[in-house]
């Protein structure tokens, strides 16, 4: 999928009102891969701003690192409906890791990091 890739997904994620499950793990959403790559959170900052009717979601193993974190928090927070996140194995750091966990939380998502 890569990044290009998840700019594409993401406009018709926000037109699929439907669709409640969304598992992208390990396509390398923000360029990166155990080989190397050239970072780029472009596409996932597309699909974050696309998940609004998710009940599930999983982006885990995709090297988001804490800037993709960064991406992915405010998505988290406006998500009305999300019941289940999977971020695991992305690298994203410990002060994401505590965002997210706090949001999840509050919002009394089940949540894997």
């Amino acid at each position: 999928l890569k990044a290009e890739g998840a700019r594409i997904l993401a406009p018709a994620l926000q037109d699929s009102g439907a669709l409640s499950k969304l598992d992208i793990s390990g396509n390398r959403i923000c360029g990166l891969s155990e080989y190397g790559g050239t970072y780029d959170a472009s596409g996932l900052a597309a699909l974050a701003k696309s998940i609004g009717n998710l009940k599930e979601l999983n982006i885990s193993s995709n090297y988001l690192k804490a800037e993709g974190a960064k991406a992915v928090v405010p998505a988290i927070e406006a998500n009305g409906s999300l019941a289940s996140l999977t971020i695991s194995d992305n690298g994203i750091g410990s002060e994401q890791e505590a965002k997210i966990k706090q949001i999840c939380a509050g919002k009394s998502i089940k949540f894997t990091l």
